[in-house]
């Protein structure tokens, strides 16, 4: 197993017109092929290998299973805004009673988000607000009968869901 190091979790979130700075460290690790085959996902997506994996039980996210980050660049001492600049994408996976579903999220921001259909099942595209470095990206929301996911990434949007699409597809 490999050596855990630090992930800094930090994002901007603005709700009800309150922007609010959220960083939290996390203890992070370089997945392995079983690590990333207990979770169903793929070792590489979108090009970039998974170099990041948060087991983190609620700490992002309440219900969160992991994070996994996706980068050319090592995730160790960096966070999320960092990862999102230089092009990496971050995989939220969920246990489906916690999750944030695609449904779920356009009740709460409607006209914030666009539906999608994401393998056979339904899911939303979010342009999400600026992060700590004043950067935005896209996330894709879907949900199977299992978990929840949301992929973010500082690419296009339909270059996010066609990578939601790729995990969908192939059974993970």
């Amino acid at each position: 197993m490999a050596e855990p190091f630090k992930f800094t979790g930090e994002y901007t979130s603005q709700e009800d017109r309150l922007t609010q700075e959220v960083i939290y460290p996390l203890e992070a690790r370089t997945p392995d092929s079983a690590d990333l085959k207990t979770l169903g996902v793929p070792g590489e997506l979108g090009g970039l290998p998974a170099v990041g994996l948060v087991a983190d039980k609620g700490v992002v996210h309440p219900g969160t299973d992991a994070l996994v980050v996706y980068s050319n660049s090592p995730a160790d001492g960096v966070g999320l805004p960092k990862v999102y600049a230089e092009g990496g994408l971050v995989l939220d996976l969920t246990p489906l009673e916690d999750a944030l579903t695609a449904d779920m999220m356009m009740e709460k921001f409607p006209g914030r988000l666009v539906p999608v259909r994401i393998g056979p099942w339904e899911g939303a595209v979010d342009w999400e607000d600026p992060d700590v470095l004043n950067n935005r990206q896209y996330g894709v929301f879907w949900e199977d009968e299992n978990r929840g996911y949301w992929l973010s990434g500082a690419s296009s949007a339909e270059s996010l869901v066609q990578e939601a699409r790729s995990i969908a597809c192939t059974g993970r």
